[in-house]
């Protein structure tokens, strides 16, 4: 991890630990990590320094990083307007004008609406929402002479303008999320006066492993509460002092639009059903270009799709973030692929099948300013006979436009 050097400060006896300043080691400790099971962090780019190179080289970024002002933010999304109902039940008259649904929210006047079933698609105008369960329809447009059947799917097509006045109704409900995406994140490491003076080691080269291991440990922890993190708080600390915990990506997908953007794929997954409805879903918003994070089971079912058709690039390159990428294309979108290890490491065997898509163009990694990956020494007690830093970094992940991630679970 950069140039070795004793770090030692001698030994105080008395009266507080001598702390120096903490120092940005950003650029030198985001590659001391385990690539695969650090993806968002191995994404933030940075300097590399390569083996046997002293030279530097950049690489830049694919998740964006962000400084943050607090360790709250809120998050204030206009969500895609309801456009589905689901009916209540059968209507057996052709003229009858009221139309009863399970829940009309979201639905208003002069929207029209048209029946998913197959034989019988009927098309009607909401002519006034009469309550939380039913409607007051114009009915039989387009000549249709349909009976409405019981638990009908709708869609609304359209919406007709009165002329000369009836102004569609202004939206007044945004879907507001209260998130801390901020948590305090420490490593301590350290080696004793004994050991750092005894002739059988180097104390320099003991001192350089102790930062590396804490260096690897850092970003392993700062990894898992990204996807991991249960957004609470917490006084179980030894000084009764609140710990603020992050919210992590996993969660923040599962409780989005009731878990719109979990895909569970029930054990059973063909390459049909994959690159055309599970694709078509995963793009359905934000670009056609997302990658997917995907533990070994997901990759391994996915490496043989498209075999001779080109559509998946089985080659996985090796790239500057350590991280072996590929390439699934679809009608839909492309998916950039990464084996990631990180949730092999906390999901139990019967999660195994597991990945999540995201944009990476709206995923972004916050972090306090001045608080990103910072080696602070002399933080030892006074008369420990001991030498003692640490890493510490007040980060988290924030996803922005979250209908446009997905998790994809359960391949079978």
């Amino acid at each position: 991890m950069g140039t070795e050097k004793n770090t030692s400060k001698g030994v105080q006896t008395g009266g507080t630990a001598h702390t120096e300043l903490g120092r940005d080691v950003s650029n030198v400790i985001w590659h001391e990590t385990d690539s695969r099971n650090t993806p968002i962090i191995s994404l933030l780019g940075g300097k590399l320094f390569q083996d046997g190179n002293d030279a530097e080289t950049d690489v830049p970024a694919i998740v964006q990083k962000e400084k943050a002002t607090e360790y709250k933010y809120e998050v204030l999304e206009k969500d895609a307007l309801t456009r589905s109902w689901v009916g209540g039940v059968a209507v057996a008259s052709t003229s009858e004008e009221t139309i009863p649904f399970v829940a009309t929210s979201g639905m208003q006047a002069g929207m029209l609406l048209r029946s998913k079933t197959k034989n019988t698609p009927e098309v009607v105008l909401a002519i006034t929402i009469t309550s939380s369960t039913s409607i007051e329809a114009k009915r039989n447009l387009g000549a249709t002479e349909y009976q409405v059947a019981g638990g009908e799917t709708w869609k609304c097509v359209g919406f007709a303008q009165k002329d000369g006045g009836s102004k569609r109704g202004i939206r007044t409900v945004l879907a507001a999320a209260r998130t801390r995406y901020l948590q305090v994140q420490r490593n301590t490491f350290g080696i004793t006066l004994q050991l750092q003076n005894s002739d059988e080691l180097t104390n320099v080269k003991a001192w350089s492993e102790e930062m590396k291991l804490a260096a690897r440990e850092h970003n392993l922890d700062k990894e898992g509460t990204f996807w991991y993190g249960p957004n609470a708080d917490s006084t179980t600390d030894s000084a009764s002092n609140v710990v603020y915990l992050a919210r992590g990506i996993l969660q923040e997908i599962r409780q989005y639009n009731e878990g719109s953007n979990v895909i569970d794929l029930n054990g059973s997954m063909d390459e049909e059903a994959f690159l055309g409805d599970v694709m078509e879903q995963v793009f359905a918003t934000g670009p056609s270009k997302k990658m997917g994070l995907l533990d070994g089971r997901f990759l391994s079912k996915i490496m043989g799709f498209g075999i001779g058709k080109q559509q998946l690039q089985p080659s996985m390159k090796e790239t500057p973030y350590g991280l072996a990428i590929g390439t699934l294309v679809s009608v839909h979108g492309i998916l950039k692929v990464v084996h990631q290890g990180v949730t092999s490491i906390f999901n139990s065997a019967e999660e195994q099948g597991f990945g999540t898509v995201i944009d990476p163009e709206r995923t972004v990694y916050k972090h306090l300013m001045d608080m990103d990956n910072r080696y602070q020494e002399g933080i030892e007690t006074p008369g420990d006979l001991v030498n003692e830093a640490q890493f510490y970094s007040v980060c988290g992940a924030s996803l922005r436009s979250r209908s446009h991630h997905f998790i994809i679970e359960n391949i079978g």
